[in-house]
């Protein structure tokens, strides 16, 4: 996240203040996969990140009117599990399970155009074709659709 925290004044008086760090620390955030638990040493910890976020398994939501927390985006086949950011090769009986902490409408971007347009909190999608894949969610908000989540791509090769 991002954090100003800049005061606007009125003499000595503060009447506003922009990017306040306790509300901006609650805005897009970044959330990382990793495919251990954290050991508490510093530098194997350090490196877990790091190589995850090099593999793209990541997200970025705005979470400050609904967290993210419990979102899932996987690749299954038969015999393995993939997070977001792999690279894998195209096998039949592939698919994808998405889940989502509430209701809300799913993008799936297939190689930069939408390529499935829904609406839920759990899904299940087959998976045929070679493609550069990813989503996009969006929570309700009123009438209209406010963004919350934006992942990184799969590669089916």
């Amino acid at each position: 996240s991002d954090a100003h925290n800049q005061k606007i004044k009125l003499g000595p008086i503060t009447i506003l203040t922009i990017g306040a760090y306790y509300h901006s620390f609650k805005c897009i955030n970044m959330h990382v996969l990793l495919d251990k638990k954290l050991s508490h040493n510093f530098t194997t910890d350090k490196n877990n990140i790091y190589n995850a976020l090099k593999s793209g398994h990541s997200w970025v939501s705005y979470d400050y009117f609904i967290n993210s927390k419990g979102f899932r985006f996987i690749l299954k086949t038969k015999s393995k599990t993939y997070l977001i950011g792999s690279r894998v090769n195209l096998e039949l009986g592939m698919f994808f399970i998405i889940k989502l902490p509430k209701l809300a409408k799913l993008l799936v971007i297939k190689d930069g155009e939408v390529w499935r347009n829904i609406i839920g909190d759990y899904f299940v999608i087959k998976v045929e074709e070679i493609g550069v894949y990813r989503l996009e969610v969006y929570h309700q908000y009123g009438k209209s659709w406010r963004p919350w989540i934006f992942t990184n791509s799969f590669w089916l090769v």
